[in-house]
């Protein structure tokens, strides 16, 4: 990253690599949970049964992944985990539950309740939480951006919010060119809606990674189109 500079303002498309993807998948789980959606805090509520995402999304949270970094056999409240497939090829499906918010919908909890310590009551929270790889490898998902920033890391990612869905990160990377990293870049900033960076997910790559950041969240490397960086 040494000598990084901005590129100039424009809409172009954003790789990312999986380290980078953690904050922005951080605010997806935030979304998905049912207390978000029974609270109107979620930037995808009343969109069930909907497509919110490009059919090469699919998200889902699966206590019982092997060798996973929360993979259990029962939730904090007794109930058996499980593997639920919350967006499956674009369509919202499924959120997250545990006992008092599946009390709330009248239906069951799907295996999600997390304690921090035996002091504290049992809440709602994501296990392995994590977007389905593709098949593509990273190098071969990067030849074909003609020209974009491949991102490995953001920074405030506090300032994303899963509840009205706005995004505004800073980022560092290297530019794409033809299909070839180039040079370092730094100090630029990322910009687009949550829903619309669902949406615009064009491809996928098959290198899941696992960032224990606060949730255990997963991503493959990535490709965005039409987002907005902002530097010079």
């Amino acid at each position: 990253m040494l000598g990084g500079e901005p590129v100039e303002s424009q809409e172009a498309t954003v790789v990312y690599s999986p380290f980078a993807a953690s904050g922005l998948f951080g605010a997806f789980a935030s979304a998905l949970t049912a207390d978000a959606m029974q609270r109107n805090r979620s930037f995808l509520q009343g969109k069930m049964g909907e497509d919110v995402a490009s059919d090469v999304v699919s998200i889902l949270d699966n206590g019982r992944l092997p060798s996973g970094l929360a993979s259990r056999p029962f939730d904090d409240e007794g109930t058996p985990t499980k593997a639920t497939r919350l967006i499956d090829e674009g369509v919202l499906q499924a959120v997250l539950y545990d006992d008092y918010a599946a009390q709330q919908d009248g239906t069951n909890s799907s295996g999600n309740a997390s304690r921090m310590s035996h002091r504290g009551a049992p809440s709602l929270s994501t296990s392995n939480f994590y977007l389905q790889p593709g098949n593509l490898s990273r190098d071969e998902l990067i030849s074909d951006v003609e020209k974009g920033l491949y991102v490995v890391n953001t920074m405030n990612n506090h300032a994303v919010n899963p509840v009205s869905g706005s995004y505004s990160v800073s980022a560092q990377g290297f530019w794409i060119e033809n299909g070839k990293i180039t040079k370092p870049i730094n100090g630029v900033t990322i910009a687009l809606p949550l829903g619309d960076i669902l949406k615009n997910i064009k491809a996928v790559a098959n290198d899941l990674t696992f960032s224990p950041m606060g949730k255990v969240v997963g991503t493959p490397t990535f490709r965005v189109d039409g987002v907005m960086i902002g530097g010079l």
